[in-house]
């Protein structure tokens, strides 16, 4: 085991009686001195030993994971739950605006729940899925055209050990 992750790769963040405790892998329990997100963070990057090893040589460790209850969120500052206006509102931020109107509309006539789910995803597909791609460009401004070898493509004019030029196999 890494000594660096040696509390795991997460820990549940709790308030009881005031007092601010992290609730690690194998029953630990860590005493937690912050007193503010900033300070949170700090201690967990700092002081908690939380995470976990890169998987392979060309990776990176993975980030420590604080999961915070109710009661942790009200304490260290974020809202514990949103509202539908402030999850609506929230989501809308990042859209084009005549897409975040078809959502408002929507709102303003009442429309359920899993509507406004709907549209969202239909936005969401609208914005990032759908939409002309150009052609990629290739060798003189023509477009690359690939087949393939045992599912890795291969350029045209390039064949394999062995194999007769234009063959695919």
């Amino acid at each position: 085991m890494d000594p660096r992750f040696a509390h795991g790769p997460l820990a549940c963040v709790d308030v009881v009686d005031g007092q601010v405790w992290a609730y690690c892998a194998d029953g630990l329990i860590l005493d937690i001195p912050a007193k503010s997100l900033p300070s949170l963070v700090g201690w967990t990057l700092a002081e908690a030993r939380l995470g976990a090893p890169r998987l392979n040589r060309n990776g990176r460790d993975a980030d420590p994971v604080l999961v915070l209850t109710d009661a942790a969120a009200v304490r260290f500052g974020p809202p514990a739950r949103l509202t539908d206006e402030e999850r609506l509102r929230h989501l809308t931020q990042a859209l084009p605006p005549q897409c975040a109107a078809r959502l408002f509309d929507a709102q303003e006539q009442g429309a359920p729940e899993q509507r406004l789910l709907d549209i969202a995803a239909e936005v969401l597909q609208e914005i990032y899925f759908q939409g002309p791609r150009p052609p990629r460009p290739g060798p003189a401004g023509g477009v690359h055209r690939h087949r393939l070898h045992r599912g890795r493509p291969v350029r045209s004019g390039m064949t394999r050990p062995g194999a007769r030029a234009g063959s695919i196999s």
